[in-house]
């Protein structure tokens, strides 16, 4: 769960997300993020990300990233790119990974700015550990390597390979 504002919200895996207020529980609105027909990957994937303007996103694996009003759960847009499960928000650009990519979304109206594949050529889903900010850079644990990518243009910077690839989401300390 993510606390903001004095609501909680959480996904679930029947596909929606639900906000709470933080000193009952009670439920101030639930809204169905996959909407799509069929029973499979309908789950709310990412942790969902508040950036300060009154908008909540986030990822159903089916049916990709939304932005919600954060107070009533009214639908602003949808971005059809499925296959996502962790978002991270900077300014106006909503950063993704999932399902052997990583991408950046416009916060305002959720086109899409660039995607990178970081997928092998034995068709490995390399990016579905959840990313990291590293001193302006975006940190991309994959099954080969930790993959430095520059936020703003999409573009792979450097790559630390220690031999049998990154299992794990780097840790920062302090203000990063």
């Amino acid at each position: 769960p993510v606390v903001h504002e004095g609501l909680v919200y959480q996904g679930f895996s029947d596909g929606s997300l639900v906000a709470m207020t933080l000193e009952e529980g009670a439920v101030k609105w639930e809204r169905k993020i996959s909407t799509s027909p069929g029973p499979h990957f309908l789950d709310v994937d990412s942790t969902a990300v508040c950036d300060g303007t009154g908008r909540v996103y986030v990822a159903s694996y089916k049916d990709g990233v939304v932005a919600l009003d954060a107070k009533t759960g009214d639908l602003i847009w949808l971005s059809n790119r499925g296959g996502i499960t962790n978002l991270i928000s900077r300014g106006d650009v909503i950063l993704t990974s999932g399902d052997g990519a990583v991408g950046a979304i416009h916060s305002v109206d959720g086109r899409a700015l660039w995607s990178l594949n970081l997928s092998d050529k034995q068709k490995v889903t390399n990016a579905g550990r959840e990313p990291v900010m590293l001193k302006g850079m975006l940190a991309v644990p994959t099954a080969t390597a930790l993959v430095f990518v520059d936020p703003a243009s999409g573009r792979a910077r450097t790559a630390c390979n220690p031999g049998k690839g990154v299992t794990a989401t780097p840790t920062r300390s302090g203000s990063q």
